[in-house]
């Protein structure tokens, strides 16, 4: 059934006369008429009284417009819907983020609801193995992560977002960053670190090249790292923006990092290859680059 007509028709009904209705529609007058005609053929009823002083609708118009209106307002309803989900500003957005990427959501999300977009979001944290068959069993539509522990897959497209600086990280009362460092042994702490795939992704230092710590702590959520950092002196293996406000505030330091080794690690958007991004995803990622929320000190 043609909308259009059932729409001319409930204009029809508010106006009571072609002529109005007509300049309501921005249709002439005869265009509507035929409208009328052509939708009354359709459903086989007359649908109004033609009067000298108008239109009035018959038993039969009233129930069938009593039904138009409602199907009336479902399809407005899906317009407007429409709209929103083409500008992004609703429907529903399921990504996931590495462990390490969570903080830089913090002040994300606000600024992704600034202007009431109605946009439901489900993150999910995994560490990347797991998001890798998130990804493709379609059950996220991207993930943001520290891509170096991808492995090549003809599947999946990565691209780059931002390059930011990881290293070893301790709190600033640390004994490896007092006058007196020399007489402790790095034996002496734990290591705290998010869960690797491999330990090629750790920096190198000087100190921690043999990585030959008192033992490790492998954790996926940075606020429990920091904690165990603060009150044991633990040495935190982190993304340097991931311990803003602290490093601001100076309640961490950065290890020394032999740069000859590389200290920056490379954050990048995880997507199927075959799949085009949802404008309410586009609109999360272009607000991420706009306000540098992954970027780091080069």
């Amino acid at each position: 059934m043609d909308l259009r007509k059932l729409r001319h028709a409930h204009i029809l009904a508010i106006e009571g006369n072609f002529a109005r209705a007509a300049r309501s529609l921005h249709l002439t007058q005869p265009a509507l008429s035929r409208s009328i005609k052509s939708l009354e053929a359709e459903l086989g009823l007359s649908l109004f009284d033609r009067l000298p002083e108008g239109t009035r609708p018959t038993a039969a118009g009233k129930h069938i417009l009593k039904l138009a209106d409602g199907l009336l307002r479902s399809a407005k309803g899906i317009e407007n819907e429409a709209r929103l989900l083409r500008e992004g500003e609703a429907g529903k957005l399921t990504f996931g983020v590495g462990p390490m990427i969570t903080p830089f959501l913090r002040n994300a999300l606000p600024d992704f609801y600034a202007d009431n977009k109605q946009v439901n979001l489900e993150i999910i944290i995994e560490p990347i193995g797991r998001m890798l068959e998130l990804l493709l069993a379609d059950e996220i539509e991207f993930f943001i992560s520290v891509t170096s522990a991808i492995p090549p897959n003809s599947d999946i497209e990565i691209s780059e977002i931002s390059t930011t600086k990881v290293g070893y990280f301790a709190q600033a009362n640390h004994p490896l960053l007092s006058p007196k460092k020399d007489e402790y042994n790095i034996e002496d702490f734990l290591l705290a670190t998010p869960r690797l795939a491999n330990s090629s992704q750790l920096p190198k230092t000087p100190e921690l090249a043999t990585l030959s710590c008192r033992a490790y702590v492998q954790c996926d959520n940075i606020d429990v790292m920091k904690n165990l950092a603060m009150t044991r002196d633990a040495i935190l293996l982190a993304l340097g923006p991931a311990l803003e406000p602290e490093l601001s505030q100076g309640k961490f330091k950065q290890l020394p990092v032999d740069s000859r080794a590389g200290d920056n690690a490379t954050i990048g958007l995880v997507k199927l290859s075959n799949r085009s991004l949802s404008p309410a995803a586009k609109k999360l990622i272009q607000s991420l680059k706009e306000e540098n929320l992954l970027s780091g000190p080069k």
